[in-house]
């Protein structure tokens, strides 16, 4: 009888964790989540009277109107689309192909790895606003750039003072510092390869470009595909360098300051209701875009694992 009441007090304890392990999740999800979209998608379709504070519509078009008003806010948003563009492209196109062979370069223990695998971790490790200052020092007055153009006879100016130079640096930026955290997940990945398949590979006579290739690369293909998806979502919530050295100015604004901007009045009039529109706008062309790049990125996952 004792025994048959432990149990049931286990069983109502165990009812209970359950219970409260999901009601914080869910509580979490339906506020920040399923309460804060809804408000912004609300905000979207409203537009207010700033002279008196109030409503002027409860539902109304205005906003994306503007969007898409040539004079108003669609030539900022296209500028931003293509900028975004530009740093998601060249850290999937130069910053991922060679953090996947450096990461190759450290699992092999190849010569000189352990200093290479300092010079790319240190940044990493770093604050990014040191990173920052370092970098606007490097490219300032009296920075490397100052001393290399002094040398070669020609008159000094400020990389982030002028357009497109601005946005370029920033995109060297951006790349120069985002090697560390690939390099740490995808070498992760690499050390937990099946090396029973690796040693057959180099029986058969494999060298490191067909073993790269052929076998490691499909073998940690989910970790890759993961990345990737990670990347084309984060085109969102990539403001950092943005707000760090030119605030949006000089032809150098993003789609995710652009609403930053907007949202917190920062380098813009605040405005939350417009700000809900560009959102709600970057949200349906992001999401099929994002969709499609799962589809390409999983179907290329199952036929790597055929090959396998």
């Amino acid at each position: 009888m004792e025994n048959k009441k432990i149990i049931n007090q286990e069983k109502r304890s165990r009812k209970l964790f359950m219970f409260s392990a999901l009601v914080v999740p869910t509580l979490f999800f339906l506020v920040f989540f399923v309460y804060v979209n809804f408000d912004s998608l609300l905000m979207a379709v409203q537009r207010p009277d700033y002279s008196s504070g109030s409503l002027v519509e409860q539902f109304t078009f205005e906003n994306f109107r503007l969007i898409f008003s040539k004079n108003s806010g669609l030539d900022e948003i296209l500028d931003s689309i293509k900028n975004t563009l530009i740093f998601f492209f060249s850290d999937l196109i130069i910053v991922f192909p060679i953090s996947i062979f450096m990461s190759y370069f450290f699992f092999k223990k190849m010569p000189g790895f352990r200093f290479f695998r300092f010079v790319f971790y240190l940044p990493s490790v770093i604050s990014s606003s040191v990173l920052v200052i370092l970098f606007k020092y490097a490219i300032g007055d009296g920075g490397i750039i100052d001393a290399i153009m002094t040398k070669q006879g020609k008159d000094f100016f400020y990389l982030l003072s002028q357009a497109p130079d601005a946005l370029y640096t920033i995109v060297f930026y951006n790349v120069m510092f985002s090697f560390g955290v690939n390099i740490i997940v995808l070498g992760g990945s690499m050390n937990g390869v099946n090396s029973e398949v690796l040693e057959a590979g180099r029986i058969d006579g494999c060298g490191w470009r067909k073993e790269l290739f052929l076998l490691v690369i499909p073998m940690m293909w989910p970790t890759i595909s993961t990345i990737v998806i990670l990347k084309m979502t984060g085109i969102l919530s990539a403001s950092g360098p943005i707000l760090a050295f030119t605030k949006g100015g000089v032809g150098t604004m993003t789609l995710s300051y652009l609403l930053y901007a907007l949202v917190s009045g920062v380098g813009k009039s605040q405005d939350l209701y417009y700000a809900s529109a560009v959102g709600v706008v970057m949200t349906v062309v992001v999401f099929p875009i994002t969709m499609l790049v799962k589809h390409l990125v999983y179907s290329d996952k199952k036929d790597a694992e055929d090959t396998l």
